[in-house]
């Protein structure tokens, strides 16, 4: 602590300099930690061990365990510390121009996925047609899609870039790169984006949602029965479409968002208090239910345009921790907006006895919340308390700055595309997601 405090003194407002100094330390205290008590492996396997049942070898052993686990916890909250000094520069440099709306964009490209999507759920039978249609009339960014689609422009430019500089070197690459997407890449996002809302129709059943973006919820507007029938259809079409790709790789990828997803709802409803109240189950969880599409999605198109191994895997972790933080500000925004604002009833999470991550956060402050968790809110009184803990928190504030961190690390992930409005529109969306107040 007074190592700690004194990089801070001695530092000051050098960002630069004091990241390296933090970095130092916390690389510093975690070889002590490990070199003075246990190293993981050895914690693990002591932890496990039947050791022989002397009091003060038991003493000594909890003692030195302690002493462990304490210094592991502190290394990883300074690691977040270090980590937080890293990002905040980048974040500051790809500051969102307020006048720039990377979804103008791919006007015409999410027209014609619209009408595509209406052309792949048109039924014989209206009802049916009808109902899978209920979510695509109403109003939206669409964000998956464009994710998708603007990555697809990206990857493309950044190809086109570079075959020009390298076998066209009497031309000027950036006037003359292109970044046409493959009707291949236009199918993804449409996949995703029926993958995404027969996710929403069943979760508005399984919620017993009222409304959603605004709207009479589809479970409302006809029957449990035929929304979940709405939603089968969707995934029956997405599936449909997903066999024309022709490509086994992305096939397989398309396969993993609905297994990811299906054992993302189990993680959730079937997860142990001790689940529930650990971040890192939580952020599994968030993986699962909404990372894995954005980031799984990213990667089909990355396939698909033809990137190399590196062009694919920067855009995985791109969509991957944008998807993060876009469900860690969708988790502080249910407290911190109001139903008309977010165009869905509020609190459905903390009414169902789902733990998000400002509740996560609160729990750091307000230990006696434990027993809240425990039996669900299911006391009256125990809803209101939770409620008024988060809010006398720094629970949101902390899901905020965990949503940045992750922004950071999606434009980090793209810094070496080659730089295009497409990429721009990119970084773009980072600050939207962190901004957006529904």
């Amino acid at each position: 602590i007074i190592e700690f405090s004194g990089i801070n003194a001695e530092y000051g407002g050098q960002t630069a300099d004091k990241r390296h100094a933090m970095k130092s330390f916390h690389n510093r205290i975690l070889r002590r930690a490990n070199r003075f008590c246990l190293s993981p492996a050895n914690y693990t396997r002591i932890k496990r061990c039947p050791f022989p049942q002397s009091r003060s070898f038991s003493s000594k052993l909890n003692k030195v365990l302690e002493v462990a686990d304490f210094a592991r916890r502190t290394c990883k909250k300074l690691h977040e510390a270090a980590f937080y000094l890293e990002t905040q520069p980048v974040l500051e440099k790809y500051q969102q121009n307020k006048e720039a709306d990377p979804i103008r964009l791919l006007d015409d490209d999410l027209k014609n996925l619209r009408l595509n999507i209406k052309r792949l759920i048109s039924n014989q039978d209206p009802v049916l047609a009808s109902l899978a249609e209920y979510y695509f009339d109403l109003q939206g960014k669409r964000i998956r899609p464009v994710i998708v689609l603007l990555m697809s422009r990206a990857i493309s430019f950044h190809n086109n870039y570079q075959d020009l500089l390298i076998n066209h070197k009497d031309a000027d690459p950036y006037t003359n790169a292109t970044s046409m997407i493959h009707p291949k890449q236009t199918q993804i996002a449409e996949i995703i984006e029926m993958i995404h809302t027969a996710t929403l129709i069943h979760d508005d059943v399984i919620d017993e949602a009222h409304t959603r973006r605004g709207t009479t919820s589809i479970n409302i507007a006809f029957s449990n029965k035929m929304a979940i029938l709405g939603g089968d259809f969707l995934i029956a079409r997405a599936a449909i479409s997903l066999a024309e790709l022709g490509n086994h790789a992305v096939t397989d990828l398309m396969s993993r968002i609905i297994s990811d997803l299906v054992e993302g709802e189990f993680m959730q409803m079937t997860s142990t208090f001790k689940d529930t109240t650990e971040f890192d189950y939580y952020m599994e969880k968030t993986y699962k239910k909404t990372a894995s599409l954005i980031a799984n999605g990213c990667r089909s198109v990355a396939i698909i345009g033809n990137g190399t191994q590196d062009i694919v895997d920067c855009s995985t972790r791109y969509g991957k921790h944008l998807g993060l933080a876009f469900q860690l500000i969708d988790d502080m925004l249910d407290f911190v907006s109001s139903e008309e604002e977010m165009g869905k009833s509020g609190l459905t999470d903390l009414k169902s006895g789902i733990i998000t991550a400002p509740v996560l956060y609160a729990l750091e402050e307000f230990p006696e919340m434990r027993p809240l968790i425990r039996r669900k809110f299911s006391v009256p009184g125990d809803l209101e308390q939770a409620i008024s803990m988060v809010n006398s928190s720094h629970g949101c504030e902390k899901t905020k700055q965990k949503a940045k961190e992750h922004c950071a690390m999606a434009i980090d992930a793209i810094s070496n595309f080659t730089d295009s409005k497409f990429k721009q529109g990119l970084f773009d969306l980072t600050q939207i997601v962190l901004e957006r107040k529904k």
